[in-house]
């Protein structure tokens, strides 16, 4: 039997945090291609076994545990189940081996269409595998008898499967969910639904990433994409968040509400490019052309198997950005019906939707709010349909573009401008960003139920209209902070200006904002308005706790970096360590939201700031990106190898030589761009008199930081963030 090791205190990826150390002990298994699932396979590393069923058999896999799944390719012919779960303080894992991809190939499964993987178990984690050809589901979590809670399904790849990519919900009764407390987050779903790819006026079709009979469950930072069904759908469940996904060109409807009360729908990018294998011919009438999917619906239909349906009501819309699909918003009266019931819609970025903004049905609507949006229409398209009984709706503080909406949609607080979009018409987020001197900024109402926006910056009062607060006044004050703080004046209007338009390209460009302020921090420190002051050690210390922590330095604080200065530890080191501090770094995030971006993204933007001491320009950040994404699909070594030469490239540049950096900078600067920090003192140390002994040469020193484990962790998170091209 394998090895027992005592398991750590961890968290899983912030959503909860689990404490292992009562666990008496936990066991590693294995399942590879070559293993065997005989009564006396140990399931060691040495003595794998075949299939993952295999590890759950009674007395093998437990609470603690981890299952690893050798890499390769499994063809199945049996569905796998994971049929033993794990405890609340130690819940039991199935992922691939480190470094290693798992593909679970279903297409050899029975025709009756099973689950490739099924979870009927609680406390389980199933993380990291590729799941494809299933004749059924991908993954589900379908428990039989007793309910499941406390799963994560994450960072997994579902593809072309005949039915649902991953679906979950068992009803056990009329009253008890099957499955709560599950977070379903960062996966990606395409091509699934395979069954209805005929897309016929009387055909069906299944959910890509299905919830039904279920509870309290977080749906966060999935792609879900070109699927022949349903996108997300929540039906029959309570307390679901469906939150930061991007969802687009999705057959049926985007995102799906059927009998779902009190979900969220927050901060979720959805949208048609308009491919047109993803449209759906609504109307199977002659001169009717077939349209996109609307980006989020709202229905009640008939569930035979409940005497008492949920039907929807008290669900939250907000801070999502739509962009030209069949409708932002639609509610169907058809089946049960009933009627749209205490919506809050709000703060929401409609772009071009190609029928209508929004759709909805006559029937009986009661206690409806639609405020603080901002709806562009182009070539005539109208904002609202809406028709029969309308008073149970109040629109207010919103903002029209390209004509006016329905009487009833009107109000004394709304504004009919263009908003000055960054660059309407595109797929991302940064494109619907406010530029400054927008009208929807500060246009609106505050409410209670909306306190963040799309990047979960914090609302301003009054706030801004649509998905994103402007960042405006967020810019202004850390640039006139940090001009009063190190330069100790008052910003001139060019100097504002620049680094404004600086913070607004990183934004356009989806790079971390804070990247901006992490360079002109750099600039200003070394400016020569700066190095004129002529300031000590201390006062240098000093302006460091003023800048970054708005305060000053307690005692032992001080002594220690000035203890470090005094010592040869140069300045910039240690303004590394104060820009990359948990404290200032949160307070950025207090100021501007949650700005972050992919992790090639990072690498570029740390090779250009820790050598060049700059932001990218335009064009050298879209090459490189180029060349770091093409890498990025091929694995470790062809990341490593774009990494070699753009250190190498940026080292031997005009540019970095003309900074003439000493030996104690190149370390500074090598930490910078490699490891994304300041230096602890003994490291920094070590490398510097490496160097000056002559042990080694500063190219020796750049390879090594390369190999070394703390930047291949990198290389790892970097793979990890997926494919793009």
């Amino acid at each position: 039997m394998p090895s027992r090791l005592l398991l750590q205190p961890s968290t899983l990826l912030g959503l909860f945090v689990l404490l292992f150390s009562n666990a008496a002990a936990a066991v590693d298994w294995y399942v590879a291609l070559n293993g065997r699932d005989d009564w006396n396979a140990s399931g060691s590393i040495s003595d794998p076994f075949a299939s993952i069923s295999r590890a759950f058999w009674s007395g093998y896999a437990g609470p603690g545990d981890t299952v690893y799944v050798r890499g390769g390719t499994y063809f199945l012919t049996a569905p796998q189940w994971v049929s033993v779960g794990g405890a609340s303080t130690a819940p039991l894992t199935l992922q691939p081996y480190p470094n290693e991809k798992v593909i679970l190939d279903g297409a050899g499964l029975p025709a009756t269409g099973p689950a490739v993987l099924t979870v009927l178990a609680s406390h389980v984690i199933v993380d990291g595998f590729t799941v494809a050809n299933s004749t059924g589901i991908g993954i589900q979590i379908w428990p039989d008898s007793t309910p499941a809670e406390n799963v994560v399904i994450r960072n997994n790849i579902v593809h072309d499967c005949q039915k649902s990519g991953i679906f979950i919900g068992h009803k056990l009764d009329q009253t008890t969910a099957g499955v709560h407390n599950v977070q379903i987050v960062g996966n990606t779903l395409y091509h699934n639904v395979q069954e209805n790819r005929a897309r016929t006026w009387t055909s069906n079709w299944h959910p890509t990433l299905g919830i039904l009979y279920s509870q309290d469950i977080a749906v966060q930072g999935n792609r879900v994409y070109e699927n022949y069904g349903e996108g997300i759908s929540v039906m029959q469940s309570r307390r679901i968040a469906v939150s930061r996904n991007v969802v687009h060109d999705n057959y049926s409807v985007n995102l799906y509400i059927d009998g779902g009360t009190e979900t969220r729908h927050e901060a979720n990018l959805v949208y048609s490019t308009g491919k047109t294998d993803y449209f759906r011919d609504f109307y199977h009438t002659p001169g009717k052309v077939p349209l996109p999917a609307s980006g989020i619906q709202i229905a009640n239909e008939s569930w035979s198997e409940w005497t008492t349906p949920i039907l929807s009501s008290n669900n939250l819309i907000t801070n999502n950005i739509f962009i030209g699909n069949r409708a932002a918003l639609s509610y169907g009266n058809y089946q049960n019906g009933g009627g749209l019931r205490s919506l809050r819609f709000a703060f929401n970025t409609l772009y071009a939707q190609v029928e209508t903004a929004l759709q909805i049905d006559p029937d009986t609507h009661s206690d409806n709010e639609f405020s603080n949006n901002i709806s562009v229409q182009i070539d005539g398209v109208p904002h609202t349909w809406l028709s029969g009984d309308v008073s149970g709706f109040r629109f207010h503080h919103n903002l029209w573009s390209g004509g006016a909406p329905q009487p009833v949609a009107r109000s004394a607080s709304d504004r009919y401008s263009d908003p000055s979009f960054n660059r309407p018409g595109g797929y991302t987020a940064a494109d619907y960003v406010l530029l400054p001197g927008s009208p929807a900024v500060a246009a609106g109402q505050t409410s209670t139920d909306v306190s963040q926006d799309y990047f979960a910056k914090s609302r301003q009062t009054p706030p801004t209209l649509g998905a994103s607060e402007s960042l405006e006044l967020a810019y202004n004050t850390l640039i006139d902070h940090y001009y009063l703080a190190i330069l100790g004046r008052a910003p001139d209007a060019g100097g504002r200006t620049h680094w404004e338009n600086e913070a607004l390209r990183m934004q356009i460009l989806e790079v971390d904002v804070q990247e901006a302020f992490r360079v002109m921090a750099g600039w200003f420190f070394s400016s020569p308005e700066y190095l004129t002051k002529q300031t000590s050690d201390e006062q240098y210390a000093v302006d460091l706790y003023r800048t970054f922590f708005n305060r000053q330095p307690d005692s032992g604080g001080l002594s220690f970096w000035v203890g470090q200065l005094a010592q040869g530890m140069p300045r910039s080191l240690v303004l590394y360590a104060f820009l990359f501090s948990p404290e200032f770094t949160s307070y950025m995030r207090n100021l501007l939201g949650n700005t972050s971006s992919r992790s090639e993204v990072y690498a570029v933007i740390d090779f250009y700031r820790g050598f060049l001491n700059r932001l990218p320009d335009s064009a050298g950040l879209d090459y490189w990106l180029g060349r770091f994404r093409t890498a990025q699909c091929q694995g470790a070594a062809a990341i490593n190898a774009e990494v070699d030469t753009i250190s190498r490239q940026f080292i031997a540049s005009a540019e970095y030589v003309q900074r003439n950096r000493n030996n104690s900078d190149y370390v500074a600067d090598l930490y910078y761009a490699f490891l994304r920090r300041g230096a602890e003192p003994q490291g920094f140390q070590y490398w510097l008199d490496q160097l000056n002994r002559g042990a080694l040469s500063r190219d020796q020193e750049r390879l090594l930081l390369l190999r070394s484990p703390e930047f291949q962790s990198r290389v790892q998170q970097i793979i990890q963030q997926g494919c793009l091209l």
